[in-house]
């Protein structure tokens, strides 16, 4: 198995905590992980590297990494901001060509898919194939359901008073800095996240998209969201496969959940 290696990248803004997954031989190629936001990146972390150690006895080299403010990376999660954490993520593909990669996989878990969509255009690597798991699409209806967190909390007496989500959708748009459950979130943060939406994104860089989604029973399809965004990307003409996996969704749970057939499943998009 896979051991992986502990560094530090030098980001936009301060030092990034970083593991690489070495490819056992031969190597077929290169991943590079984009991590989920807040709370769901540390909730996946299991199933994030039990992925990486399998691209890696695969014969791919993986990297993962912490985004600045998140995980073990320096700085404050509301000190970062959306440009900060885009080129984070140059940063680390750049890392990956230094070693030796012609072409990078970019590996993206929800948020980090948007994230990882939003710089396509202007990356500064040679970008092959984009691995989404369960893909967060619209970047307004994300930002707004984890604001909601707050709003909820107040419902339920756990803060001093009952907000409304538009309520600090618009202390935002103000320049406010706002806290939910947990999280200093800064506008440079939020409100250019929000303006993110997948389908109006330049995606003519990539070569291929690969879609999976977790779905609760095998005679559950394909989500509409995520259909109509593939019909989107064959109208122009990008190559795009979809692909389901029963599975509970682990970004979300307390407790750690592994769902094998998810990595069975994402080896086998790169085969």
């Amino acid at each position: 198995m896979a051991q992986s290696v502990p560094f530090f990248l030098d980001g936009a803004k301060g030092k990034l905590f970083a593991l690489y997954y070495p490819p056992e031989s031969p190597v077929r190629g290169h991943v590079l992980h984009v991590p989920a936001f807040a709370e769901e990146m540390n909730r996946a972390r299991r199933m994030v590297a039990l992925q990486a150690r399998a691209f890696a006895a695969q014969g791919y080299g993986v990297l993962v990494f912490d985004l600045f403010g998140t995980g073990d990376s320096e700085g404050d999660f509301g000190e970062a901001s959306l440009s900060c954490w885009q080129q984070d993520l140059t940063v680390a593909g750049q890392w990956l060509m230094a070693q030796g990669a012609k072409t990078i996989n970019v590996w993206g878990l929800r948020a980090g898919v948007l994230l990882a969509l939003s710089v396509v255009a202007t990356i500064g690597f040679p970008c092959g194939k984009l691995l989404c798991w369960q893909a967060v699409l619209d970047g307004k209806l994300f930002a707004t359901q984890f604001l909601r967190l707050r709003a909820v909390a107040g419902m339920m007496g756990k803060t001093a008073t009952e907000e409304k989500t538009s309520g600090l959708v618009a202390r935002l748009s103000k320049g406010e800095a706002i806290e939910v459950a947990g999280y200093w979130l800064s506008p440079d943060l939020i409100n250019p996240l929000m303006d993110l939406n997948a389908t109006t994104l330049d995606l003519g860089k990539l070569n291929a998209i690969h879609l999976l989604e977790l779905v609760p029973d095998p005679d559950k399809g394909l989500s509409p969201i995520y259909s109509q965004f593939a019909k989107g990307l064959e109208q122009r003409a990008t190559s795009v496969v979809t692909t389901t996996v029963v599975g509970s969704p682990f970004w979300l749970t307390q407790d750690t959940v592994v769902v094998p057939d998810l990595c069975v499943a994402t080896l086998a998009s790169l085969a």
